[in-house]
């Protein structure tokens, strides 16, 4: 189900459920998440591929190259996880 949320846009009333029944612990905004990801995806594509990146928390120092890609591999899960 659908309602407007305070700014006027549509909010998720139900959590969103992937393919595998996972069901999210509150609502979101669509199109503000959306936008969101947008931005992120634009920071990441417009730093220097051959540049200084920060340290990954988990996987330490890492090349632009395979920051780039693991951050592809990764919004491709999510965005198969709904079908997408």
């Amino acid at each position: 189900m659908r309602e407007k949320g305070q700014n006027g846009r549509q909010r998720s009333r139900c959590s969103a459920v992937d393919r595998r029944g996972v069901t999210a612990k509150q609502s979101y905004d669509f199109h503000a998440e959306q936008a969101r990801c947008l931005r992120l995806i634009d920071k990441v594509a417009s730093t220097d591929i051959e540049g200084e990146w920060p340290l990954h928390p988990m996987l330490g120092r890492m090349k632009g190259t395979q920051i780039s890609r693991l951050h592809a591999k990764h919004l491709n899960h999510h965005l198969t996880q709904f079908g997408v």
